[in-house]
């Protein structure tokens, strides 16, 4: 699915703001931080109709064009009634500040690594709350990655939050994610950075999608005799290496694998224990990066949480090709 799909349905709105002295769980300061953000809809008069989407790895703000069927008039995220906000993460690729840019606004030596985690981007969103004039978020959501921000900030719980709706994602970068993210980042490493890096998405398509959805898709060979599997692989890496860069990239990974709710000598019970609002666990048959057991583990430990998982062959990027589902469950279960 293209990131540059024009949504022409659905007008919107690119702005910026700028945090300054920002510090980071590990006690580093930066001085300046940009973040760019899509927003559809308008802010009420009490700032309370917000609904605050948060991205997967590689996507941009523009959340009508990478999550269809739900931001518009009428709609699951109805634009007449609701002010919808994504923001770009900090260190990806369209238009955030860079993983340079924050190294440097951190002024650290060439030597010492910035370490960014989740929560730390979530802690960035709710400072940008408070230069927007946010007071309550009425529904935060996220799909993959975009989930770890979304509920690592409903548990510190610094800004009033009424429903949260976590899709395809987990409460903790597991072993089995962190394996496919080092496998993705010696690829990048010893390589030219770019091949390194169509190689790298490559190899994350195979985690994205399943078995099933290979065999139903890719059968057979091209009129050149090329396996029509592993030109869709080439095809993959290639369009990454056009819109992502490798820094930006290994920054993400390193924010993926930081996610951990049970870290500072807590459990993950103890850490999700404390959401308590109304949360909708959705996940996908076939999803080999969070696969349907972490979804029901999610579900159990965050009180009164309701799960939903949906049958798709389509694996973790089901949360892109099944967003019409998506969109009607959330709806219904969260009763917007």
């Amino acid at each position: 699915m293209e990131l540059n799909t024009i949504n022409k349905e659905v007008a919107k709105r690119t702005e910026k703001v700028t945090l300054r002295h920002f510090i980071t769980e590990s006690g580093t300061e930066l001085s300046a931080i940009r973040i760019f953000y899509h927003s559809w809809g308008k802010l009420n008069s009490r700032a309370d109709n917000v609904i605050w989407i948060c991205h997967g790895l590689t996507a941009d703000s523009n959340a009508a064009a990478w999550w269809p069927g739900l931001i518009g008039p009428g709609k699951t995220f109805d634009t007449n009634k609701y002010f919808i906000i994504c923001p770009n993460t900090p260190g990806s690729c369209y238009g955030s500040s860079t993983p340079k840019e924050l190294k440097s606004a951190a002024d650290l030596p060439d030597k010492i690594n910035l370490k960014i985690t989740a929560r730390d981007i979530a802690n960035m969103f709710d400072l940008m709350t408070v230069q927007l004039g946010i007071k309550q978020i009425h529904i935060l959501t996220g799909p993959s990655i975009g989930g770890f921000l979304a509920l690592e900030w409903a548990i510190a719980n610094t800004l009033p939050v009424k429903k949260l709706a976590l899709v395809a994602t987990s409460y903790y970068a597991s072993p089995w994610n962190i394996a496919i993210n080092e496998t993705q980042r010696m690829a990048i490493n010893r390589q030219n950075k770019k091949a390194g890096l169509a190689t790298a998405r490559a190899i994350a398509i195979l985690s994205y999608r399943s078995a099933e959805a290979y065999n139903s898709t890719q059968q057979g060979k091209n009129e050149t005799n090329e396996f029509y599997a592993a030109t869709y692989q080439q095809y993959q890496g290639e369009k990454l290496v056009k819109r992502f860069s490798p820094d930006a990239y290994e920054f993400m990974i390193d924010l993926f694998n930081s996610h951990d709710v049970s870290r500072k000598n807590t459990d993950a019970h103890a850490a999700l224990s404390k959401v308590n609002i109304p949360v909708l666990v959705i996940g996908f048959t076939h999803d080999n990066l969070f696969p349907p057991r972490e979804q029901h583990q999610l579900a159990e430990m965050i009180p009164g949480a309701t799960l939903q998982i949906i049958a798709s062959d389509f694996g973790h990027d089901a949360f892109l090709t099944e967003s019409r589902k998506v969109s009607a469950i959330i709806k219904n279960k969260l009763n917007i």
